[in-house]
């Protein structure tokens, strides 16, 4: 006979889990209180959740029959080995969250998130996401990365979301800081092991004065995987953020971006290209917040839906009003591949000072037929003559990547995904 555990749904026991032990990490308490109590008042997710009405975490989760367990690293270099990135001299390793293996060169360090949390009990939640609260209450990993010296190559991050024979929820801390004055690239790409996997990670960007990071995020091959990445930046005077993402392999991703300013002459940068197909969803939820004059932001969302598939872009730029000479540009583009795909757009703009450019753009439309027609009357095949339109689509996004190296690797892994739509 099932025991009354057994008969709960995923979301139960994790919620259940949360609620009533003890976090694995030492948390602060206050923080401990304010996530319980989030926690308790929203639950797991679902569509009445206004946060993520177009993303119901409770069925995917219970669909899965996702538990909370330890799972092994032992396959880390398996996935690793193959990427090109590998062999470079500055490589982070993941596993579940879980650190692999880790080189870098001098004025990079990693430390065990318990030891961040031991000693600076601060990390930053959003009041109203349930499942950042859920991170902090069950992460059972996580890392703290400081860079305090300009890196040479980009840091490559090799997030790996694995699991067992079971389908197997991970939660997972990391705080990533870029002292004062110094230039850094990020490059995380995000790999699954072709099984169920739901991974919860909460990452904490802080930038010190006038710092520079540039993050490139790829999830290429997540297979089944799953996954929401809440990465919430704090920026000090004359810092610049910069985060493009390449979305194309997992099957649920829910990608949370918060940016916030601290101090004048803050400079965010926001790109992400998503290209779903079957029946994929990428949903992303980006907020800016202008807190001080004369900063400035930029935002650039492109993407494509084939088959039954669904994207959502949800973007919010917040001007106070004391945020005087704010320039803040957002744009959401997108194409519709099919008559059963969907796409939502939600561009806002909440502005509380006069003397600011602000602007927001949104369109949804089906492939340039004119464009179509034009190559396909210079000989171009029509699959081709639309994958060089998708491509060209595309590359308004990837452009904004400044490695070249980094940029070439995300174009092929483009170029391969909008292939294997067309056919």
């Amino acid at each position: 006979m099932e025991t009354e555990t057994q008969l709960q749904s995923a979301s139960a026991r994790l919620l259940e889990q949360a609620l009533s032990q003890k976090p694995v990490l030492p948390v602060s308490e206050s923080s401990v209180k304010k996530a319980r109590a989030l926690l308790q008042k929203q639950g797991i997710p679902e569509v009445k959740n206004e946060r993520y009405k177009y993303a119901n975490v409770a069925k995917i989760l219970n669909e899965g029959d996702f538990i909370n367990a330890e799972v092994s690293a032992s396959d880390a270099e398996t996935f690793a080995k193959n990427l090109s990135f590998y062999s470079g001299k500055n490589i982070l390793v993941t596993v579940n969250g879980l650190v692999s293996r880790f080189e870098a060169g001098e004025g990079i360090s990693l430390s065990g998130i318990g030891e961040y949390l031991a000693f600076q009990p601060k990390i930053q939640l959003e009041e109203n996401d349930s499942m950042q609260a859920l991170a902090l209450l069950s992460a059972r990993n996580g890392f703290h990365l400081r860079i305090s010296a300009p890196t040479a190559e980009p840091l490559v991050w090799l997030n790996i979301v694995c699991s067992g024979e079971q389908a197997v929820y991970g939660a997972s801390l990391n705080v990533i800081e870029v002292a004062a004055g110094i230039e850094a690239e990020l490059t995380e790409i995000r790999i699954g092991s072709g099984k169920k996997a739901f991974s919860n990670q909460l990452s904490q960007v802080k930038l010190g004065e006038h710092a520079q990071l540039k993050m490139a995020v790829s999830d290429q091959n997540m297979g089944q995987s799953s996954g929401i990445f809440s990465l919430l930046a704090t920026q000090e005077k004359g810092s610049t953020f910069s985060h493009s993402i390449l979305a194309t392999g997992a099957q649920f991703l829910r990608q949370n971006i918060s940016a916030e300013h601290l101090a004048e002459n803050c400079h965010t940068e926001l790109n992400g290209f998503y290209a779903a197909d079957k029946d994929r969803h990428s949903d992303f939820l980006t907020t800016v917040n202008h807190m001080f004059p004369n900063c400035t932001s930029d935002e650039l969302y492109k993407g494509l839906a084939a088959d039954r598939s669904t994207a959502v872009f949800n973007g919010k730029v917040y001007v106070a009003r004391d945020a005087q000479k704010t320039n803040a540009y957002q744009s959401n583009k997108n194409i519709l591949l099919s008559d059963e795909a969907l796409i939502r757009s939600k561009p806002e703009l909440e502005i509380y000072a006069d003397d600011v450019k602000c602007s927001h753009g949104s369109t949804t439309g089906q492939t340039d037929l004119k464009s179509l027609f034009y190559l396909q009357s210079r000989g171009i095949r029509e699959k081709e003559a639309k994958k060089m339109l998708m491509l060209a689509f595309a590359g308004d996004v990837l452009d904004r990547i400044s490695n070249e190296d980094t940029r070439s690797y995300l174009a092929e892994i483009a170029e391969n995904k909008l292939q294997e739509i067309l056919q």
